[in-house]
Order: C-alpha cells, then structure tokens, then sequence
C-alpha cells in the first residue's frame, strides 16, 4: 500500500528472454499525495480586543511555496509584517480601519505545496474578531429634584456599555457616602447616597480609568452629579404688636421667614379688607409692613406658598403663612347738642 505524501522511486534492466542486460534504466519516480492541502487563521488575541495590530497566525497542513502578503485578505483593516516563523506558519500583524468586525481570508489556489508544487491549497475558514478601541462613558442621574430632603436617595449609573471591576468604592461622594451598589446586567448601577450633614450640597464623581469594557478599555469620567439636601422647610408666620381690636390706621405687621428669602415683594402679601404699603427689611428674613384698613371689621394678612425662594439655593419655596386676622373698630364721632344748633366733634 503506498503511503501518502511520499516520492517513490524505480528503475529497469531489459530482459531478452534469456538473459537480462547489464545496464539499468534511468530512474524513474512520482510523489502518492491524495491529501488536501489545507490553511487555518488563528490569533492568541481576545475578542473583543483594543489592540491595533494584532498578531494572526497563517498554518498550513504542510510546507508551501508561493504564499506571500498579498493572498492575505483583510475586511476592515490591512496586513503588514508578514514572516514565515517555520514554514509551514506564517504570522502577520493586522491592523484594523475603525472599530468594528474585522475578518481575515486566505482564499483556495494562493499556495502549492512544497514537495511536488502542484497540489493547491483549499480556502481557510474566516477568522472574524471585533475591534473595539471606544471608551465606555458614564452619566449619573437620580429621580430626585435638584433639592431632596429624602436620605438616603438612589442615584442611576449609567454606562455606555458593559463593564467589569466597578465597585462602591469607585463612587466619590462629597458630602456623604455611597453604599448599596446593584446591577443586574453590568451595565445599569444604582447606589444609595446618604448627605452627611443638614443642609448640604451633596456630589457624585465617577472618575475615568475606574473600569474596564470587554475590550479593556478604560471608561471615562462621568459629568458631577449635585444635589441639595436639605430637611428643614422655608417657613413663614405673620404676627402684630397691635392689640386686637384695634383702631389703629394703618397699623404693622410683622412677616417672619425661617431663613433669608429672595423674590419677596409687597403684592406677595394679601390683604382682606385693606392695602400693604412701607414694605421693609433689613435682612430678609423679618420684614415689616403697614395694614391700612378700608372700613371697620375683620381684616386679614395672608402669604400664599411659593411665593418666595431660599437665598442660598434657590431651590426652596414657602410654605403657606397662617393667616392673621385682627377686628379693625372704627370710632363713633361725637357731639353736643345747644338749643336751636348743634356742634359735632370729630
């Protein structure tokens, strides 16, 4: 039986039928091959991988001639750095267009094989790999309003794309701390962040190089997340040193913020029966105004919610004032009455 990708060789002396000549034939030989002569791409790179080049490497079933650069097909990048490393392995660095698939190709007919030059190689199946050299960005969000009196509240982290190795401790928070971090698809976190003191402004940082994609590329910082924590509500009470009844016109008011306040002007007050006016305030926070009734009978002061803001965020309106009510009396006149006249006193 013969063996494959083995040369045979033979020789004859002629024979007359008596006796054989003394010379032999020239010799004679041919190579038994019925193997397919076969090529195969493969790369110790991961997949997805950032790295531009990367490494492939070209094996044959067995030695060839004929194989070079050029019988190397590229999609989405180019080849370069070609060497055999023992033929019948060849290694070339590949290096990609964009981000993307990247596929390699060595098509049949581009090699023959070394020991007769005859026999061609089949096609190499398709080696495909996914270039990524993008960062995987980062934002923070909360359904929170940019003022919270809730402690702790949960912030959203979002990432452009899978990640691995992000942990609580990667999350910078001034003015409080982070704990509680989940996912479910590495990709979505939320973490809850509890202020560490009342009121503050509370940040959120994630800063770059703190994780990686499947790729290995680093991520990028995230935009700050800021937020003003504060439990206390911006309160407001209207009082009076005017004793009640009262003849007085006009008389004061005195109107009291829990803090200072911005945006808090005289038409925020509302006056039942009778008008605001001399509207002041030295720190805004206590102000003052005159009550001028238009007749006698109940006469009451209101500040309506939201009419004015803190001065240190602005973020914070007022509540409601109760409402102040005080009895306006108006004074008789009186008079003396003399036979045949008569004489009013105011």
């Amino acid at each position: 039986m013969l063996e494959n990708n083995t040369t045979y060789y033979w020789c004859a002396k002629a024979y007359d039928g008596i006796k054989w000549s003394d010379n032999w034939s020239e010799v004679f030989s041919f190579t038994y091959d019925t193997l397919a002569l076969t090529v195969s791409i493969s790369s110790s790179e991961s997949n997805p991988t950032n790295s531009s080049p990367f490494s492939v490497t070209i094996t044959f079933s067995e030695s060839v001639t004929g194989f070079a650069i050029g019988d190397i097909t590229v999609g989405n990048g180019t080849a370069s750095n070609f060497n055999a490393i023992g033929n019948p392995v060849f290694t070339a660095d590949i290096t990609p267009t964009a981000g993307g698939t990247v596929t390699v190709d060595v098509d049949a007919g581009v090699a023959n094989d070394a020991l007769t030059g005859v026999k061609n190689n089949n096609a190499a199946s398709q080696f495909s790999i996914t270039y990524d050299n993008s960062a995987p960005t980062v934002a923070i969000t909360s359904s929170e309003s940019t003022l919270t009196a809730i402690s702790p509240f949960s912030v959203t982290i979002t990432f452009s794309e899978e990640v691995t190795d992000f942990t609580v401790e990667d999350i910078t928070v001034g003015n409080g701390d982070a704990s509680n971090l989940q996912t479910s698809d590495d990709t979505v976190f939320t973490a809850d962040i509890t202020p560490s003191e009342d009121p503050v402004d509370v940040t959120v940082d994630i800063d770059s190089g703190v994780c990686t994609d499947a790729a290995g590329n680093n991520n990028t910082a995230a935009g700050q997340f800021s937020i003003w924590y504060d439990t206390s509500a911006l309160t407001v009470s209207i009082s009076s040193s005017e004793s009640d009844p009262t003849n007085s016109s006009p008389f004061t008011v005195i109107i009291t913020f829990s803090e200072a306040v911005t945006g808090f002007v005289v038409g925020d007050i509302t006056v039942g029966n009778g008008s605001a006016s001399n509207f002041q305030t030295s720190d805004n926070i206590v102000f003052t105004v005159d009550i001028t009734p238009s007749e006698g009978g109940i006469v009451t002061v209101d500040v309506a919610a939201g009419v004015a803001n803190d001065s240190l965020t602005g973020l914070k309106s007022n509540t409601a004032a109760s409402q102040f009510s005080i009895t306006y009396i108006v004074l008789a006149k009186w008079g003396t009455a003399i036979w045949g006249q008569s004489r009013w006193n105011p």
